[in-house]
Order: C-alpha cells, then sequence, then structure tokens
C-alpha cells in the first residue's frame, strides 16, 4: 500500500510560480541556490529565488549577451 498524504495532495507539490519569483525556480540551473540548498545558502535562495532574481549572480550569468 503506498503512503498518500492525508489530503489528497500529489508526491511532487509544485505551486505556481508567482511573477516576483525566479522564473527558473521550476527549471533550475545547475548552480541555482535552490537546487543545492544548504542550510548555509537558505539566505541566498529566500533573498535571490523569491524577489531578487534580478540582481542574482546566477541567473544574470545566463542572460543572452547584448
Amino acid at each position: 500500500m503506498d503512503a498518500q498524504p492525508p489530503w489528497g495532495m500529489k508526491q511532487e507539490f509544485m505551486p505556481e510560480v508567482q511573477p516576483h519569483e525566479c522564473p527558473r525556480v521550476r527549471n533550475p540551473f545547475p548552480d541555482c541556490y535552490c537546487l543545492n540548498m544548504t542550510s548555509a545558502s537558505i539566505p541566498m535562495v529566500v533573498y535571490f529565488c523569491r524577489e531578487h532574481f534580478a540582481q542574482c549572480p546566477i541567473y544574470l550569468a545566463d542572460l543572452p549577451g547584448p
């Protein structure tokens, strides 16, 4: 018997990305803070992935050049 959450949620809970969140949260780069989260990187995840992704060095490094 497979264990299911009691409230009927799917096993993989992925809420919709909000407009203020980094668009890469659903498909992160290999070195994204949210993908390799540790206790030391939590402040970076909160700061960059939640509302300041336009300032994130990882996000900016992947933008196409001029």
